[in-house]
């Protein structure tokens, strides 16, 4: 593979990078489908990796304490972890022997001070009511020594101040950038924030609110050159209010998350913007899963 085209120093408050590492089928096709050598690939081009394996079950301490190795090149590389489902959904798991069994995978990362923050992404029921605010803070207290990032997306956050009151109680929200079905709570990237974080799932409205439409489906969307550069302009903004940035893109499907990651890094960078379909040349197995 060859290798990108040197940039322009980036924004040092600034970790950009992709989600999903952890999933093989995303990135196959780097490094020959090698886990350590996707990982240090993806080190070498990007210093921040977003994981999702964490949502679904606990890590165990040796399989994130194996990852160190392949990013060591890259002082500035940092992970961020969502937060276990079980701990987003169900009111009976509020105990700490559940939040030290998920908080026990992430410790080598954390020991090793490449662990930036762990993301909390609640579902598009979860409204603002005297309850679910409880929900909020014992996660705070709970994963306290910890940066939390909250995804909230039921529209009742953006009533009675409730998405002011969580930042002055020293929570971070999470801006998604997703097609919305009716009302929804949008936290704005801009906003002063402890720490900025956007995540980007692509805009594939049609497929996205398809009932029949797959996972990959949903994802399956190139940010177009004047979307990026949209993009760029609200991420500069944000990253002269807050002391951090963490950017993720996860419209993986064929390619295109590693496509924009890097076109909107070179923005970021101020080099021009590399173009889409040149990129795809450099990421093989974005040809090998295209579809005819």
């Amino acid at each position: 593979m060859n290798p990108l085209p040197p940039l322009p120093a980036a924004p040092q408050n600034l970790h950009l990078g992709v989600a999903g590492w952890d999933d093989p089928a995303r990135f196959a096709g780097l490094g020959n489908g090698n886990r350590d050598e996707i990982l240090a690939w993806l080190a070498r081009t990007f210093n921040l990796i977003e994981i999702t394996a964490s949502y679904y079950q606990p890590l165990a301490p040796e399989t994130t304490r194996r990852w160190l190795e392949p990013v060591k090149a890259n002082g500035r590389l940092r992970f961020t972890a969502r937060l276990w489902q079980k701990l987003l959904r169900e009111r009976s798991a509020q105990s700490p022997a559940e939040v030290q069994r998920f908080l026990a995978g992430l410790e080598p990362l954390t020991g090793a001070k490449r662990l930036a923050a762990v993301v909390a992404p609640f579902s598009h029921t979860f409204h603002n009511s005297p309850a679910n605010q409880d929900w909020l803070r014992w996660l705070a207290d709970a994963l306290a020594g910890h940066t939390l990032v909250i995804e909230l997306h039921h529209h009742s956050w953006s009533e009675t101040n409730a998405g002011k009151n969580l930042l002055a109680a020293g929570l971070c929200l999470a801006h998604v950038d997703q097609p919305r079905p009716g009302r929804a709570f949008v936290f704005p990237l801009e906003t002063p924030s402890r720490l900025a974080y956007a995540r980007f799932d692509g805009r594939n409205q049609a497929a996205w609110l398809a009932a029949a439409a797959s996972r990959d489906d949903r994802h399956d969307y190139l940010y177009s050159d004047a979307e990026l550069a949209a993009i760029a302009g609200r991420v500069r903004t944000a990253l002269s209010r807050t002391s951090l940035g963490c950017i993720v893109f996860n419209n993986y499907p064929r390619g295109h998350s590693l496509i924009n990651a890097v076109q909107l890094q070179a923005l970021l960078r101020g080099a021009p913007l590399l173009e889409a379909g040149e990129l795809r040349r450099q990421f093989p197995f974005s040809r090998r899963t295209e579809r005819n």
